[in-house]
């Protein structure tokens, strides 16, 4: 079989997990009986699979027959029910915080935010990734070299819903190259592609291969098979029935054009009868002695780092976002002005109140608690659900769920107590008090105190139902 070519790996920088030890990658990946069930259904069937570094490797086979599952298991996004993978001699699944920041997996989505430049998503991604050993200025320099590799440089303050289908690829890619990970794993990059996108794509890869990067390729494109090292070929049920080069592929499967081999691959009655011998020369299986790479200090230690650069990536993902942020702000004047038109004036004076709360004044006072309720749990009740592929592709790196919660609260909380503000201001313009608070000493401010707690509660039952 053909293994690709040979290349001897070079240190890169360790990931924002806080590691201090990176793997040694020159024995490159190693899948040893690599098995998936789900509910007793067989997604992947005892794969084995080597590859050194400088391959380019792709991974075919018809829908459902296990490709998604097989380069999930491989990133260490599912976790397999038997066997191993290692990834310069140590276990993925048994270290995944040690060897995170050398595997680098771009889904078959595009997750990134719609409304920040290319320039900002790279920038923040790097904030997020790299250690915070790396200064200002290598961060930039770095995404400015990824920029530059990649033919983005031209489109760096574009925003991303600006640009095409092949563009965002790019980008997705750029985010995953940013710490120069050894094993980049990419689910479908061409689909959608029209052929020339999907040509600049494959030989992009291909230069990523040549300088010493492990790619591997989820497709269904064949226009472009020959300029892989390998295909790797599933069967449904998972089953690995073809590892060698494209130029052997159609002979093995009797087909007549390259196009015809996935109809043949769909075509195996019975492919446990033809696949891939199980006792294959493999290399020895390394230590799958679980280490650990994240202390609670490195854990805090992150968590308080990643907190200020996702609070501006979100605000600034607010700002970007007029539409929406025009909607939220609009909300608390318009509630104000139909509180302020519908109840009578005076209801709020202190001779009233001091003579027990009046049916008047209750209602003024419900019915600005139940705005507040509205406007906090409306403002964050989207927030998470709507970013969940991109939230759990973040956390694959080490994203902190604290952090990423905290930022939310910050951004969302100062919107919520501002509406608050303005709420309470406009709807009781006319209700002329009351003029003495029990605690703060303004009983208007004491008003807008108790609203705004009632708002930010709203706003944490809004994430808790998002999440």
């Amino acid at each position: 079989m053909t293994h690709g070519l040979t290349h001897t790996g070079t240190p890169h920088a360790d990931s924002a997990a806080g590691t201090t030890l990176r793997p040694a990658l020159d024995t490159g990946l190693i899948v040893r009986g690599l098995t998936v069930e789900t509910k007793g259904h067989r997604r992947l069937d005892s794969v084995d699979f080597t590859m050194t570094p400088g391959s380019l490797v792709a991974v075919v086979g018809m829908s459902g027959a296990g490709k998604s599952t097989f380069v999930n298991a491989i990133a260490g996004l599912e976790a397999p029910s038997a066997g191993t993978v290692t990834l310069g001699g140590i276990d993925v699944g048994a270290s995944f915080d040690l060897v995170r920041g050398q595997i680098g997996f771009v889904p078959q989505e595009n997750i990134l935010h719609s409304s920040l430049t290319v320039r900002q998503t790279l920038d923040f991604a790097a904030e997020l990734r790299l250690p915070p050993t790396v200064g200002e200025r290598e961060r930039a320099e770095r995404c400015k070299n990824v920029l530059n590799d990649l033919g983005l440089a031209s489109r760096a303050d574009a925003r991303i819903d600006e640009l095409s289908g092949g563009q965002r690829k790019r980008v997705n890619v750029a985010v995953e190259l940013l710490t120069s990970p050894q094993l980049l794993i990419l689910d479908e990059p061409t689909s959608g592609l029209d052929p020339a996108s999907e040509r600049t794509t494959v030989h992009l890869l291909r230069r990523l291969a040549d300088a010493g990067q492990m790619v591997i390729v989820v497709t269904h494109g064949m226009n472009e098979i020959a300029v892989f090292d390998r295909v790797f070929a599933l069967a449904s049920g998972g089953i690995p029935v073809f590892d060698d080069t494209p130029e052997q592929l159609r002979s093995f499967l009797g087909a007549t054009s390259t196009t015809d081999v996935f109809a043949r691959l769909g075509e195996l009655e019975d492919a446990a009868t033809i696949r891939l011998p199980r006792d294959r020369a493999m290399p020895e299986s390394p230590n799958t002695e679980r280490i650990s790479a994240d202390t609670t200090q490195d854990l805090v230690s992150r968590a308080m780092g990643q907190l200020p650069v996702l609070t501006r990536r979100y605000g600034r993902i607010l700002l970007a976002d007029r539409r929406g942020l025009l909607s939220m702000l609009l909300q608390a004047p318009l509630l104000g002005l139909i509180m302020w038109a519908v109840f009578e004036p005076s209801q709020l004076t202190s001779d009233r109140l001091s003579n027990g709360t009046t049916a008047g004044s209750g209602h003024v006072l419900i019915a600005l608690v139940l705005a507040a309720i509205y406007l906090g749990a409306s403002n964050s009740v989207r927030e998470i659900t709507k970013e969940r592929p991109l939230l759990r592709r973040e956390q694959t790196f080490g994203l902190s769920a604290f952090s990423y919660l905290a930022s939310k609260m910050i951004v969302l909380g100062m919107i919520t107590i501002g509406q608050s503000v303005v709420l309470v201001t406009i709807a009781t313009q006319r209700q002329n008090g009351p003029g003495n608070g029990l605690i703060l000493g303004s009983g208007s401010l004491e008003i807008i105190a108790v609203v705004a707690l009632c708002g930010l509660g709203a706003l944490n039952i809004g994430l808790l139902i998002s999440a």
